[in-house]
């Protein structure tokens, strides 16, 4: 008679088995970044009655409208995430500390900062946009430009852009008199026996090439 002796051994993993009972019958988070995004679409351009000025300036106010509203927004979901707490990498020092500030200072920074750069870029669209602007020499150009920390420190109006471009067009006797200059200093700028290269007022010998 034949006695066959077969012996088991399992290995206990005490931290496997509460975890997995646990997580029996728990369901996976199968979110996606689609079903996150579920109802947006994206903006058709839509070719206003308007315009172009009073298109920018809708544009300006919509634009600020829909940051004020992300701010609100994402100050709100700061908040909740602060309160769930830190992630497990952040507990155990494996990932940076997360920046979650809310307060209505951030609030009040980050509206300011984004209102700023939006400003900016329909001042600039302005600036780039006009026909009054695209006729100036380079170096007209540059020294209009030159004002434009002042210029977009105004408020972004139909009134203010309008005012603004009756302005450039005030200035055109002393814009076009400045680009002449240009011109002159241009074609006289150097003369041939003049070997340190000052400025001179001698017609440059060449000027008629």
């Amino acid at each position: 008679m034949e006695i066959a002796l077969v012996w088991l051994k399992k290995e206990s993993d005490f931290g496997a088995e509460i975890v997995g009972s646990i997580l029996d019958d728990r369901r996976q988070d199968r979110t996606t970044g689609e079903e996150l995004a579920a109802g947006h679409h994206d903006m058709n351009d839509v070719a206003l009655p308007n315009s172009f000025i009073e298109n920018a300036v809708l544009m300006f106010n919509a634009a600020v409208e829909a940051t004020r509203q992300a701010v609100l927004a994402e100050a709100r979901a700061r908040r909740y995430c602060r309160m769930l707490g830190q992630t497990l990498e952040r507990l155990n020092g494996d990932a940076p500390e997360d920046d979650l500030e809310s307060s209505r200072e951030w609030v009040k920074r980050e509206l300011y900062e984004r209102y700023k750069d939006i400003k900016d870029r329909a001042w600039t669209g302005v600036l780039r946009s006009t026909e009054v602007i695209s006729r100036l020499s380079s170096s007209a150009q540059k020294r209009v430009e030159a004002e434009f920390e002042t210029i977009k420190s105004f408020e972004f109006t139909v009134s203010n852009i309008y005012g603004f471009l009756q302005g450039v067009i005030e200035k055109q006797g002393e814009i076009q008199i400045g680009m002449a200059c240009d011109v002159f200093y241009l074609i006289t700028r150097y003369h041939s026996e003049n070997t340190v290269y000052f400025m001179g007022r001698k017609s440059n010998d060449k000027h008629r090439t």
